[in-house]
This record gives structure tokens, C-alpha cells and sequence, in this order.
């Protein structure tokens, strides 16, 4: 899988599908599109902001807390190879971008 990243190719780990659900690397994507994460390791939560938004996601766990409203996810998130993954609706249901998975490309923008 390829990413564009509010239209620019990116470099990032290809996305993984389980169970019919598309996952990405958190880190990796919010920071592309230029927002801030923390990770907790005692809690194993990391915290993101992006533009105005701001979420808490917890490894293992579907539910995000985001400004205060609890949501749920599809799928847990886990961590691999260093990296909490998470399913592509995190991005486009409680982030407000705009996602497109198409075959093997994901496009995500904040714009």
C-alpha cells in the first residue's frame, strides 16, 4: 500500500488489513499530517493533537477518548514493531480528515 498525505507520497509503514478493517501506524500518520503525539508508556495510551482536535487512544482498548466524549473504535489497537496501529476510521470518524482506501492506496488529508 502507498500513502498520500494531504496529496504528497509519503514514506510510512504499509497499512495492514485484519478482519476486514484497514490499520495505520498513529504515530506515523499524525505526525505527517502535522500534528503532535505523546505516548505513555506506564498507561500505554498515546495521546495525539492535530489542528484543534485532541484524542487519547489506548493500546488494547476500542474505546478513544476525544475532548472529553468517549467513542469506540471497529478493532483494538495493538502494538508492532514499536508502533500503535490503528484502524483508519480513528482518522476520518473522530479526526475529521478525509480518508480513501483504494485497492492498496490510503490518502488521508486534514485539509
Amino acid at each position: 500500500m502507498s500513502y498520500l498525505i494531504n496529496g504528497q507520497a509519503q514514506d510510512i509503514p504499509t497499512a495492514q488489513e485484519r478482519d476486514s478493517i484497514t490499520f495505520v501506524p498513529l504515530a506515523k500518520v499524525v505526525e505527517t499530517l502535522g500534528g503532535y503525539v505523546t505516548w505513555n508508556n506506564a498507561a500505554k495510551v498515546v495521546s495525539i493533537e492535530l489542528g484543534e482536535k485532541k484524542a487519547d487512544v489506548e493500546e488494547g482498548s476500542k474505546q478513544v477518548n476525544v475532548a472529553g466524549q468517549v467513542l469506540s473504535l471497529p478493532a483494538e489497537p495493538f502494538n508492532e514493531s514499536g508502533m500503535i496501529w490503528v484502524p483508519s476510521s480513528l482518522f476520518s470518524d473522530m479526526l475529521g480528515c478525509s480518508v480513501d482506501i483504494s485497492g492498496s492506496d490510503v490518502a488521508i488529508s486534514n485539509s
